[in-house]
C-alpha cells in the first residue's frame, strides 16, 4: 500500500529484542538483513532513523546480547511457568510473554496470595518475595489489559519449596 508503517515496525523491533532472551534463552545469534530493495519493498534499517534507533537500543538492552568478543552474556535464565511448577522460596521475578501479532497491551496485573501487582512496560516484570509461602502452593493469576479491556488471562498453581 506504500504506507509508512514505521511506528508498527519500531514496536515489533522493540518486542523482538525484549522477548528474544525470554522465549529463546539459549539462542546464540540473530541476524537481521539490511537490504536496499527486495521485491519492491525496502528493508534497510539504516535508511530509517527510528528503526535504526530501535535496533541499537535493542542490541544494547541486555547483557545477554554480546557486542564484543570478550563480553559474556548475563547469568539470568527464564523458565516457562506451568501448573505445579516448583519455585524456590525467596525473591523471584515474573515476566509475561503475550503471544499476539500486534502487541498493544497497556499493562499486566499479577495476583499472588490475593495481592494485585500491576506492571506497565514489556516484558511486564514484577518482583515477588515468596519466602513467607515456603511449603505452600499458590495461585498466580496473570491478566493482560489493552485498550481498556481484559485481553488475555491465565492462572497457574506454583509450589514454593
Amino acid at each position: 500500500t506504500k504506507q509508512d508503517i514505521t511506528d508498527f515496525a519500531v514496536k515489533q523491533m522493540e518486542n523482538f529484542y525484549t522477548y528474544l532472551p525470554i522465549k529463546y534463552p539459549n539462542l546464540k545469534m540473530a541476524v537481521l538483513f539490511n537490504s536496499e530493495d527486495w521485491g519492491g519493498r525496502k528493508f534497510k534499517l539504516a535508511d530509517n532513523f527510528q528503526m535504526l534507533d530501535a535496533y541499537v537500543k535493542g542490541i544494547n538492552s541486555s547483557e545477554r546480547y554480546i557486542s564484543h568478543s570478550e563480553d559474556t552474556a548475563g547469568d539470568e535464565y527464564y523458565y516457562e511457568l506451568h501448573n505445579n511448577f516448583t519455585i524456590p522460596a525467596g525473591v523471584v521475578e515474573l515476566c509475561s510473554y503475550i503471544s499476539s501479532p500486534i502487541s498493544d497491551y497497556d499493562y499486566v496485573i499479577y495476583t499472588i496470595a490475593g495481592v494485585d501487582t500491576p506492571t506497565y512496560v514489556a516484558p511486564y516484570t514484577a518482583m515477588f518475595d515468596l519466602t513467607p509461602y515456603a511449603g505452600q502452593t499458590l495461585d498466580v493469576r496473570v491478566r493482560a489489559f489493552g485498550g481498556g479491556a481484559l485481553r488475555a488471562e491465565d492462572t497457574f498453581k506454583i509450589k514454593i519449596k
